[in-house]
């Protein structure tokens, strides 16, 4: 449970997965698994572990309502925790980032018209991260942007020029109204409020 590596390659040794797909498999139906061991291990850079990923998400993800339902309404903020809802990711600036890649990569899939590209996405992803923490995080509190600064600052990256203020403030208002309910290294837990 906490040494996923460990625990993979035991149930390869008792027959119960060897391939990606079994041993995301396996992932998906272990009951009890840690979300932060597991995060920890979809986010290693061994060529294994990201087909593990590529099926993980795929399956738990991609095929889930919530996210099928986020993806419709055009919702990246419920995507974004919906993506992390099963995992933690964890703290390091590596594995964080290729989760926040993957996120990326399957939002801009699932609906390529809603952004101008997926580097839009990727720049908002980030841009929303951190509008998290700097409202609800009690470490934060002096950094805490207005809703004014967080669309202007977020449109002056070529990327997002073009996403709308309307939206920018929309996302701002229900971030700050509801933070984003993502935890490991994301969470907003340490919030004095």
């Amino acid at each position: 449970n906490r040494k996923p590596k460990k625990g993979v390659a035991y149930a390869k040794l008792a027959g119960l997965c060897d391939s990606p797909g079994s041993i995301a498999r396996y992932l998906i139906n272990t009951p009890g698994l840690s979300k932060s061991a597991l995060g920890e291990y979809l986010s290693n850079s061994a060529a294994m572990n990201i087909q593990v990923a590529d099926s993980y998400f795929k399956h738990t993800i991609s095929q889930s309502e919530e996210w099928i339902n986020a993806v419709k309404d055009e919702n990246l903020v419920d995507a974004l925790e919906h993506f992390f809802s099963g995992i933690h990711p964890p703290g390091e600036a590596g594995p964080l980032e290729r989760l926040i890649n993957r996120f990326t990569s399957m939002y801009y899939t699932s609906n390529p018209d809603q952004f101008e590209s997926k580097d839009t996405i990727y720049v908002l992803t980030h841009a929303l991260l951190m509008l998290n923490s700097s409202l609800h995080k009690k470490a934060a509190s002096k950094y805490r942007l207005s809703i004014d600064d967080f669309a202007s600052d977020v449109r002056r990256s070529a990327d997002c020029k073009n996403v709308s203020v309307e939206w920018l403030q929309k996302t701002y208002r229900r971030l700050k109204r509801s933070p984003l309910q993502v935890h490991g290294a994301l969470s907003s837990s340490s919030s004095g409020r």
